[in-house]
């Protein structure tokens, strides 16, 4: 007997009653399952920049050099 378990793909984000929720979306489009079953709107934004980190360890690597 095997305890093998079918791999399920990652979804790039869940739609966002679902992470609002913290439930797992299974990510179908229009409509997820989750919002189909109790005829929720089902929206997907896009996720934001993550920017902002990248600038800002690049901004205390140039500090770092200005030191030296």
């Amino acid at each position: 007997m095997s305890n093998e378990r079918e791999k399920r793909a990652r979804l790039s984000h869940a739609c966002d009653r679902c992470r609002k929720r913290h439930v797992k979306c299974d990510g179908d489009y229009p409509i997820c399952g989750n919002c189909k079953s109790v005829n929720g709107e089902c929206s997907y934004s896009h996720p934001g920049s993550k920017r902002g980190y990248v600038e800002t360890i690049d901004d205390r690597l140039s500090k770092f050099f200005e030191l030296n």
